[in-house]
């Protein structure tokens, strides 16, 4: 029997370590067969017998507590015989479910080294860090661990391919694990490093918008009532990046109650002493004889050029308006006035006007009150200039259909709208009105509201801080969505094959049939790319990394899809976004009343002024007949001058220039 179990876990062993285990169990039933028990099987030895079995199977077996004889021995010696074999047969399929599926894991992994999916992933990452660097231009996010463990990987699938012994199996299993986890913690540290970057962003808008408030209303500032507000409110903003999300969303709630509360109380404004010593400052310069004399002449000067000026823009805006003359002649002076209030020249209300008219707003109410709001939109729009401010609110309203038949759904349809974001995310009107220049017609065919598309392409760039690619991103979303080529703006037909991409890849537990480019199962309504993205933000973070780089590349092509991502990840600034311009109303108009408070805003009213003295000095007919007849009189002294050559014509030209000199032609220009 002690030779039997010796046998027995030989054949064990081998089992454990080889594939041939049909030919050992044959050659241990072979052994069983040959074995006789013959003597007598005491219990004690039995039971010795069946713990040695029990050890070499690692189970129990179940043996009856009763005397035994010399036959039931050998029968129970069979039945022992076949517990062993039951047992190997066990032991071998359990080795055999083991070693089909490690292979199965390493033939998984070596496919997904083969098609480049690690590399992909890795590459994806290293690129995504790249963006992130320091003063000495080196990348803020290490991916040194991650490449080492992608090398480690190759190598290690090159030593299996080679030589696919158990021990390069295990390297490449271990191998694989390690790099699974690189890319956890480097996906970890780009989630993170985008959170920081945006509220960073927030942060330093956030601190130069109060620093702008307080040195332009230095009342409120010393009020006792929004003093000490003001105060906490900016103490607090330069803790900087120790300022959580929640934190900053508080203090630029009380910094808005603060202004609002401010203005209702007429607690707007400099002081009465910061007044005073700003102009105590320049005041005995002012009053001086020499500032007056000087003064005066410029005023002449400047105003016979504002009046050529304003000519030349009358001419223009004479070819395209259906203004009559009558008519022409009212707005001339009715500019200035709106220039006055709006903070713009007279010369820049005209030339609106001559825009506007051009766009069919050709009456003189129309173009009058265009001409305002695009100077307005300027004016309360830093680094924008009037031009601008025009263009970009000609594209919202063609796009959108805001204003064209009732023009005074601009100022809150419009323009509110895009300022209350400027004042309250990562960003500026400048910034939201390019970004709607380059993308807003293809975004309204798309089915995306203006407040939708202003929300996530704020989204966008308060990570990205790049208006420009943010604009032509969105515009490439929706038209690829809708089955158009972004760069021929042709339809190429592929929608069908897109959504059902798109569908594969955000399929989650939430989602199991994926999300779909359309509201409904008839496939006729596509969803607004707001809703699309929103619906996708939801479970984005649920997708594998090769799912969410093969969705941002679906949606966006391969040069976008990291302004995408931004967009996804910082969803929440969009919502927050679209809470924000449904309550706007009244914006533009609260920040027009804060500049018209302003030095600048004062100084372009004076200067204004003296135009629209000029324009009552300096009658423009009166100019015209005086220049006609200076004209009739060179025209004479050209006649004489080419008849008496140079040298007969001494003593005359000299006469006639000294005369003409003293009338001041000179001064005219």
């Amino acid at each position: 029997m002690d030779e039997f179990l010796i046998l027995l876990q030989a054949k064990l062993d081998e089992t454990k370590s080889k594939e041939n285990v049909n030919a050992n169990i044959k050659e241990l039933q072979n052994q069983l067969d040959k074995l006789k028990i013959q003597v007598e099987i005491d219990p004690k030895s039995l039971s010795n017998i069946v713990k040695q079995l029990e050890s070499a199977l690692g189970q129990k077996i179940k043996i009856p507590n009763i005397a035994i004889d010399s036959k039931m021995g050998q029968q129970i010696g069979s039945n022992i015989g076949q517990n062993i074999v039951d047992g190997i047969s066990r032991s071998s399929n359990k080795v055999n479910s083991e070693v089909q599926k490690l292979a199965n894991q390493v033939n998984k992994i070596q496919l997904s080294i083969g098609d480049g999916t690690y590399e992909s992933k890795v590459d994806a990452l290293v690129a995504k860090t790249n963006q992130w660097t320091d003063a000495n231009g080196n990348a803020r996010i290490s991916t040194n661990e991650l490449s080492k463990a992608f090398d480690q990987l190759t190598t290690a699938s090159n030593n299996y391919a080679n030589s696919p012994t158990e021990a390069h199996q295990k390297a490449l299993i271990a191998s694989e694990k390690e790099l699974d986890k690189q890319i956890k913690t480097v996906t970890n540290s780009v989630r993170s490093m985008n959170t920081e970057l945006a509220k960073d962003s927030a942060i330093s808008s956030f601190r130069n918008q109060v620093v702008d408030f307080m040195s332009k209303n230095g009342k409120t500032v010393k009020s006792f009532q929004f003093g000490s507000e003001l105060k906490d409110i900016f103490a607090k903003i330069q803790q900087g990046a120790k300022l959580s999300n929640q934190e900053l969303s508080i203090l630029k709630q009380r910094f808005i109650d603060v202004q609002n509360a401010a203005r209702a109380t007429g607690k707007l404004g400099k002081t009465f002493f910061q007044t005073l010593r700003e102009g105590m400052s320049s005041f005995s310069y002012w009053t001086s004889s020499t500032f007056l004399v000087m003064k005066a002449i410029q005023s002449i000067k400047g105003g016979i050029r504002s009046i050529v000026e304003l000519d030349t823009a009358l001419v223009d805006l004479r070819k395209t308006t259906s203004m009559t003359y009558g008519e022409l002649e009212k707005f001339y002076y009715e500019a200035n006035k709106v220039a006055k209030q709006m903070g713009v020249t007279t010369a820049e209300i005209i030339n609106q006007a001559s825009a506007w008219s051009r766009l069919g707003y050709s009456s003189a109410e129309a173009a009058s009150k265009m001409a305002k709001y695009s100077s307005m939109f300027a004016s309360i729009s830093p680094g924008m200039n009037v031009d601008t401010a025009t263009d970009g609110l000609v594209s919202v309203m063609k796009a959108f259909d805001i204003g064209n038949d009732n023009p005074d759904e601009v100022l809150d349809g419009i323009m509110s709208k895009i300022n209350i974001i400027g004042n309250t995310a990562a960003t500026s009107n400048a910034e939201i009105v390019n970004m709607l220049t380059r993308s807003s017609s293809a975004m309204k065919e798309a089915n995306n509201t203006l407040e939708e598309t202003i929300a996530l392409e704020t989204a966008a760039v308060e990570i990205t801080r790049d208006d420009a690619s943010v604009g032509n991103a969105f515009k490439t979303v929706s038209m690829r969505i809708r089955g158009y080529d972004e760069e021929t703006e042709e339809f190429i037909g592929n929608v069908e094959e897109l959504s059902g991409e798109i569908a594969n890849l955000t399929k989650t537990a939430s989602t199991p049939g994926g999300i779909s480019l359309f509201t409904d199962d008839t496939k006729t309504e596509y969803k607004s790319t707001y809703q699309l993205l929103k619906e996708i933000s939801d479970i984005y973070d649920q997708l594998s990394d090769k799912d969410q780089a093969g969705l941002l590349e679906a949606l966006a092509g391969k040069r976008q899809g990291q302004i995408i991502a931004a967009t996804i990840n910082n969803f929440e600034a969009a919502e927050k976004a679209m809470n924000s311009m449904a309550n706007s109303a009244g914006s533009a108009e609260k920040e027009m009343s804060v500049i018209m408070d302003s030095i600048e805003y004062k100084t372009n009213r004076l200067k204004e002024t003296t135009v629209g003295v000029a324009q009552n000095l300096f009658k423009r007919d009166d100019m015209k007949t005086v220049v006609d007849g200076l004209t009739s009189v060179m025209n004479v002294i050209d006649s004489l001058t080419s008849k008496l050559g140079l040298f007969g014509s001494i003593g005359l030209g000299a006469g006639l220039f000294t005369s003409i000199k003293n009338v001041g032609m000179a001064e005219l220009y």
